[in-house]
Formats: C-alpha cells, structure tokens, sequence
C-alpha cells in the first residue's frame, strides 16, 4: 500500500491579506486634543483699546490743565456767568492743579501698563496674569482716591462761591448745593463704571478653568 494514499496531504487554508490583524471590538476611550482657549484674545484686545483709550483721555486732561494754570483760558472763563458775580469754576480748578496733573498722571500711567498687560494677554505671556492684577487693584485704589479728591474739590468750589458776598442772597439754600448732589452722583456712577472691568478681571482670573489654561503658558523648568 502505498503510504501516500494512506495519509492524504491537505492543502493549507489561505487568509485573505490583513485578516491577521483585527479591529477592535471594544470601544476604547479617544484621546481629543484640547481645544484652545479664546478668551485671552478677547480680554487682552478689550484691555489694549481701554488702554488706548485711557491714554487719549490723560494727554487731554493734561493739555486742559496745562492751559488753565498757563491763563491761556483766563480770559474766556471771564466771559463765563459763575452765578455769583466773581468766583469762576476755572479759577477753582487752578487752585487745586497740582493735585489734578498727579492724578491724572496716575491714571496715565495705569492705562500704560492695561495696555501692557493687555498685550500680554493676547499673546499668552506667562507674567501677563500678575501684570492685569496689578493694575486692576491699583485701578480701583486710584479710582476712589481720585473720585474723593473730585467730590472735595467740587464741595471747596461751591463753599467759596456761597461764601462770595455777591452772590444773590434769595437763592434756596438746596439750589445752591445741588452742583454738590450732582458730583457725588456722578462720582458715584463714574467709580462704579471706572472699577467694573478691574473687578471683572479680578474675579476672572481667579476661576479654576482659567488657571488651568494660565497654567498651560508656562514653559517646562
């Protein structure tokens, strides 16, 4: 007998290309990439025009005070009514200019570093945080400083000119301190306005998920 036939040889089964391998039958967990943050733009672009702002705003004030103690505005404030025959609101603010061009140079200065910071945002500079804090408490103490010192130099103004023995003696007493109410309202309204983007920038960089993204800004050591 021959053995061959005994034994028959079985051809090998052949796999189609690729059947070694797989897919998986279990879904697995995808890996997305984090998506970057917007916010950093936007903030730093709104702090930059605030900055803009803020110093086109100081360089007027300063030219304006800059004539007032020069007299160039001496004689047109002549031409003005004061309402009581002599004292004029120009004559008072020359009275406190020194302490006006500090302020004023104070606010200049802080709108410098807001578009520093703001800069700094935008780019997603590590220091920029502590840059924005900074300015943002030093905005609000000047802010109330500053609001203070208006409130005061408007009250100084009008006890001069109620004090004046030409103004007229049948006006209301509650007339003459209504200039007094309207500076402390609009003091009131303007520090509210002035501290709302510092305030905002404060409880902001505090929230976790940006001190997460803050925390993606700095190089590894």
């Amino acid at each position: 007998m021959n053995p061959a036939e005994t034994h028959p040889t079985v051809p090998p089964t052949l796999e189609p290309p690729g059947m070694g391998i797989a897919p998986p039958t279990a879904p697995g967990r995808l890996s997305v990439p984090p998506r970057e943050a917007q916010w950093p733009s936007f903030i730093g672009i709104i702090s930059i025009i605030f900055g803009i702002l803020g110093v086109a705003k100081s360089v007027l004030m300063l030219v304006y005070y800059a004539l007032i103690f020069g007299g160039v505005l001496k004689k047109p404030a002549e031409m003005i009514p004061s309402g009581t025959g002599q004292v004029n609101p120009f004559t008072a603010l020359q009275n406190h200019i020194g302490i006006l061009v500090t302020s004023e140079l104070l606010t200049l200065g802080l709108s410098i570093l807001l578009i520093v910071a703001g800069f700094g945002l935008y780019r997603k500079h590590p220091g920029a945080v502590a840059w924005t804090r900074i300015w943002a408490v030093l905005k609000i103490i000047v802010t109330i400083i500053g609001t203070a010192i208006g409130v005061w130099i408007q009250k100084e103004t009008l006890r001069v000119m109620m004090n004046d023995p030409n103004a007229p003696p049948a006006t209301p007493a509650f007339v003459q301190w209504l200039p007094m109410a309207s500076a402390v309202v609009g003091g009131v309204a303007s520090l509210v306005f002035t501290c709302a983007w510092p305030v905002f920038l404060l409880i902001w960089l505090r929230l976790t998920s940006v001190r997460t993204e803050v925390a993606r800004w700095r190089s590894p050591a």
